[in-house]
C-alpha cells in the first residue's frame, strides 16, 4: 500500500454538497481546508480510522486549533466516531472499499492467468479439472464482490424520514413566534432548513450556555439566517472562557468533554 498511500478519488463538486456548504458558511475556506487535511491524514492509515488524541497535533502543524478540528468532525455529519475514541469518514471507507475489492479481483485473476499459462504448457490429463477449479474461484469472488455492490446500493438508496424543520425549532424550547419570524428571514436568506443545519444550530447554541430563546431573539433581530455562539457572545459582549485540557483519553474545550 505503500505506493499508493496519496492516492483517492475526490469528487470534482465537492462544494456542491450540502453539507461542506454549510461547512464553508460558517468557517470559510479554512473550514474547507481542515476537512480535506483529516481526509488526506485519514487515507493514510491501514483501516482509515484516527484517534481523536491526535487531533491537537494536527492543529498544531496545520496553524489552526483543536476547537475549530473538533467542530468539523463533530458538526456536519461529514465524519462519524466510535467508542473507542476513534473518529472516521464513511464517504472514504465506501470509496477505498470498492478500490480493494477491484484490486483484490484483478490480483485474483491475474494468479488465475499464470495458472492457465502453466496448465496450458503441460499435457497433464487433470488440466481441464483445475482450470475449471480455478474459473470457479474467480466466480465466487466476482459474485460477493457483486453483492457487496448491491447491499450497498440498497443502503445509500434508503429513503429518510421526512424532517420538519420548525418542528425541531420548537422541540428545542423555542417560542413559536420566534420560531415563525426566524423561517422568514431564513427563507429570505435561502438558508437550507436540513437536518445538518438543525444539528449545527443545536451544538452552537449549547455552547453558549444560554437560554435558546434568547439565542433566536437576537438571531431574528439581527437578520442571521444562521446561529453561531461567537455571533452572540459579539452581540451580548460576553466572550466563553476557552479552556482546553488533552491528554491521552480525552480533550475539554468550553467545558464539554470529547473523548
Amino acid at each position: 500500500m505503500k505506493n499508493d498511500v496519496f492516492w483517492f478519488t475526490h469528487d470534482a463538486n465537492a462544494t456542491d454538497d450540502e453539507k461542506i456548504m454549510m461547512l464553508i458558511d460558517q468557517f470559510g475556506l479554512e473550514g474547507y481546508g481542515i476537512y480535506w487535511v483529516l481526509i488526506e491524514k485519514l487515507r493514510g492509515t491501514d483501516n482509515f480510522k484516527l484517534s481523536f488524541s491526535i487531533v491537537p497535533i494536527l492543529a498544531r502543524r496545520y496553524n489552526t486549533t483543536a476547537e475549530k478540528m473538533l467542530t468539523v468532525i463533530k458538526q456536519y455529519n461529514l465524519f462519524q466516531y466510535d467508542d473507542e475514541g476513534f473518529f472516521f469518514s464513511p464517504s472514504l471507507i465506501t470509496r477505498m472499499q470498492k478500490w480493494i475489492d477491484k484490486k483484490e479481483k484483478n490480483s485474483i485473476a491475474g494468479k488465475i492467468s499464470a495458472q492457465k499459462r502453466l496448465l496450458l504448457s503441460s499435457q497433464n490429463n487433470d488440466i481441464q479439472h483445475v482450470f475449471n477449479g480455478c474459473s470457479t474461484s474467480v466466480q465466487l469472488e466476482e459474485n460477493r464482490i457483486e453483492q457487496n455492490r448491491t447491499e450497498d446500493n440498497k443502503e445509500n438508496t434508503k429513503k429518510e424520514k421526512p424532517f420538519n424543520f420548525k418542528k425541531a425549532l420548537l422541540e428545542l424550547g423555542i417560542e413559536k413566534q420566534l420560531v415563525d419570524d426566524w423561517m422568514i428571514v431564513r427563507q429570505k436568506k435561502k438558508a437550507a432548513n436540513t437536518v445538518t443545519a438543525l444539528k449545527a444550530i443545536k451544538k452552537q447554541i449549547e455552547l453558549t450556555n444560554a437560554d435558546p430563546n434568547d439565542c433566536i431573539r437576537t438571531a431574528v433581530e439581527r437578520d442571521w439566517r444562521g446561529f453561531f455562539a461567537e455571533w452572540y457572545f459579539n452581540v451580548v459582549g460576553n466572550k466563553p472562557v476557552i479552556e482546553e485540557k488533552t491528554d491521552e483519553q480525552k480533550i475539554v474545550i468550553n467545558g464539554i468533554e470529547y473523548k
